[in-house]
């Protein structure tokens, strides 16, 4: 990854930061409803689709490692989405067991209760993190997320 290229962009209003990677600009500039890309080779404007070149674009956010502010083993048993998709997502969750697993999601839909992602009972640890991925290049906006976890015992013992 020696060519990788990283840029961040930081939505001033909310305080809302994305990444992109092979982003091959090094400046960037919205100029009336136009986006431009600027870069060694010239200026580029940046039209909105849903591809990239010919590929589909990859997207997925990772959401910071936590023990949900409690201290115990723990199971995740389920995830409850709150946004939209056109298409299929994958959610990939991990304990600290580095016990990874993927459930995918078709077709997210706007509702009050959300969409329930069932995991399996095959993990447990501590701390968890939650990935979500699109798939084929499905676009979603994901509003909130809720785990339903089911805690097992102390890790702390007292004397």
């Amino acid at each position: 990854m020696a060519n990788c290229k990283l840029v961040l962009a930081t939505e001033l209003t909310l305080i809302a930061s994305s990444q992109y990677l092979n982003y091959n600009f090094s400046s960037m500039v919205k100029f009336g409803n136009r986006y431009y890309g600027g870069n060694s080779d010239g200026l580029f404007e940046l039209e909105t689709g849903d591809l990239d070149n010919d590929s589909n674009i990859e997207a997925y956010f990772k959401l910071i490692t936590t023990d949900f502010g409690v201290s115990n083993l723990k199971r995740m048993r389920s995830i409850f989405v709150r946004g939209v998709s056109d298409g299929k997502l994958l959610f990939t969750v991990e304990d600290d067991e580095e016990n990874e697993r993927t459930y995918p999601l078709d077709n997210v839909k706007a509702t009050a209760t959300g969409q329930k992602v069932p995991i399996g009972r095959d993990g447990k640890g501590v701390y968890w993190s939650v990935k979500v991925s699109n798939y084929e290049g499905s676009n979603f906006s994901i509003n909130s997320m809720d785990a339903l976890m089911l805690f097992l015992k102390t890790t702390n013992t007292r004397v």
